[in-house]
């Protein structure tokens, strides 16, 4: 109810089970979900999207701009999480590691032994 407390006419649903337990997808999940029906709610309609509520309720003054900025992240992530995949993240870790050592090995004028290393987490094994 913390996250929401510039809406207290609308109590926030508790949740089912002890929040400690989720893990970020689940609470970010939970907490999308929460927020989506809290704002549509003091809005009193139906929007496409936390962004689109949270902008609404801003303009009609429910809430302020950092926490319409804050839910607008919030859905940010919330879109990412619903379509990770291992084969995404992989991709992307490969992709960073490869700008980066790029990147650094045309700041050091082609000398990559002065490039700080790429984290061994970051590497992907071939096959993998």
């Amino acid at each position: 109810q913390a996250i929401f407390g510039s809406i207290t006419a609308f109590p926030v649903r508790p949740p089912s089970f002890p929040v400690m337990e989720l893990d970020a997808g689940s609470l970010l999940a939970s907490a999308h979900g929460d927020a989506l029906r809290t704002v549509c709610s003091a809005l009193g309609q139906h929007c496409n999207g936390l962004t689109i509520a949270a902008r609404l309720a801003n303009r009609k003054g429910l809430i302020d701009d950092k926490m319409c900025k804050v839910l607008s992240k919030l859905d940010t992530a919330f879109a990412f999480v619903r379509h990770v995949t291992v084969p995404k993240v992989d991709s992307m870790k490969k992709d960073l590691s490869t700008m980066i050592q790029a990147s650094c090995s045309e700041q050091n004028g082609g000398s990559v032994n002065i490039c700080p290393q790429v984290p061994a987490q970051m590497m992907l094994i071939e096959g993998q």
